[in-house]
């Protein structure tokens, strides 16, 4: 009777730290509809020492990225590896009132968050950095 017992308890603790140590699935946000769509990569600001070189992205290769009304999103070209291991993504708002992009890799990592503008069919990423940096996609469909 005693094996009994100990075999129970020995499958509840198992059983607890299995649920206990599980995450939930990132809370992906609401997809924005001024968002959702393909994006082309048309310009980057990257700081050089005291300057920032703003060079122009061609249209080919494509560079694009493309976000889904489910909340995920896909990258082509050499241009946007950084965000190749995000599968989803979430806008959320700073306590300041400015939106930002979250982008979730999966639920055992953490959101990593970039400021977002939009200028008319233009959508600027602010990726964290010491100078002034960016990302300017043109909206492509």
């Amino acid at each position: 009777m005693k094996n009994i017992f100990k075999g129970y308890g020995l499958a509840l603790l198992a059983a607890l730290c299995v649920t206990a140590c599980t995450r939930p699935d990132p809370q992906l946000g609401r997809a924005d509809p001024r968002v959702v769509g393909t994006w082309r990569l048309v310009e980057r600001r990257i700081p050089r020492d005291s300057l920032i070189l703003v060079r122009s992205i061609p249209a080919t290769p494509p560079q694009t990225i493309t976000f889904t009304n489910e909340g995920t999103l896909m990258t082509q070209g050499d241009e946007l590896e950084y965000y190749n291991s995000s599968r989803f993504y979430r806008i959320d708002t700073t306590v300041l009132g400015e939106q930002q992009m979250g982008f979730v890799i999966n639920n055992l990592s953490p959101v990593f968050y970039q400021r977002l503008r939009f200028r008319g069919d233009t959508l600027v990423l602010f990726p964290s950095c010491e100078l002034d940096c960016s990302l300017s996609f043109l909206r492509s469909r």
